[in-house]
């Protein structure tokens, strides 16, 4: 009997340990994330009352962070993320003769946004979270036939940018998660041009450390 008890008392204390292991890991700490989804971009202004119009696209991030704050109630963390965003070209219209001409070619957007992100109720099953930033798109954009003509004209550049967006986590264990969010990326191009709008709707996964 002596033996068993002392059996059951190292088991006992082994399994405290290992849950002790696993609250420790659900707090503050470094993170990654990849996610990948559907694009919608706005027109696209391209100066004199004529802008594009884009087929839905495809976007890709990666991005790593780090929970400075986390309790029963709110989760805190602050991240930079890299992606990557494909649209073809649909069309292009004149809005002073109210007519459009087939365009085809692709826009390429590479964004890098530092962000923070705030989640409620961190320690539920299903996590809704929102996340704000800020930074920098660089934009390629390649035209290869206007109205059945070949052509070859491109251009690239770099644009300040701002982010928000939201979305519900769903937890798989203590160090990993699911999601599915939204983002609305805004580009501010030069003088002249309008701001640019995607819409991603994306799933995600994350884990952390």
């Amino acid at each position: 009997m002596k033996k068993l008890s002392a059996v059951c008392s190292l088991a006992v204390g082994v399994a405290a340990l290992a849950l002790s292991g696993v609250s420790a890991q659900a707090g503050p700490g470094p993170y990654f994330t990849v996610d990948a989804g559907l694009n919608i971009l706005s027109d696209f202004d391209v100066g004199g009352g004529s802008h594009l119009e884009f087929d839905p696209g495809v976007r890709f991030d990666a991005g790593v962070g780090y929970t400075v704050h986390q309790d029963q109630n709110i989760a805190i963390s602050a991240g930079v993320e890299a992606g990557f965003i494909y649209n073809s070209i649909d069309k292009g219209v004149d809005e002073g003769v109210a007519g459009s001409v087939n365009v085809e070619g692709d826009l390429w957007q590479l964004p890098m946004i530092a962000k923070v992100t705030l989640k409620f109720m961190p320690e539920s099953a299903w996590v809704p979270f929102i996340t704000v930033g800020g930074g920098v798109v660089y934009s390629s954009i390649e035209l290869t036939e206007i109205g059945g003509t070949p052509v070859f004209s491109s251009g690239d550049e770099w644009d300040p940018a701002v982010q928000a967006g939201g979305g519900v986590k769903y937890k798989l264990n203590d160090n990993s998660g699911v999601a599915l969010m939204y983002k609305a990326l805004f580009i501010f191009p030069g003088e002249g041009f309008d701001q640019v709008l995607n819409h991603s709707f994306m799933a995600a996964f994350t884990m952390s450390f």
